[in-house]
């Protein structure tokens, strides 16, 4: 999972692109391993995961 989350940083950055929202449940469980079930949040460094 940290893995996908680098190379998406550097995307990110090679693209100039600061901001990324993701929409798709199945997106950010693929990025996050956040099924909505866990109580425990485990807070990356420079990354803010949002949830309702």
């Amino acid at each position: 999972m940290e893995k996908r989350v680098e190379r998406l940083r550097k995307s990110l950055a090679e693209n100039n692109i600061d901001t990324l929202m993701v929409l798709v449940e199945e997106n950010r469980r693929y990025l996050s391993g956040f099924t909505g079930e866990d109580t425990q949040f485990d807070e990356t460094a420079g990354a803010l995961f949002i949830t309702d």
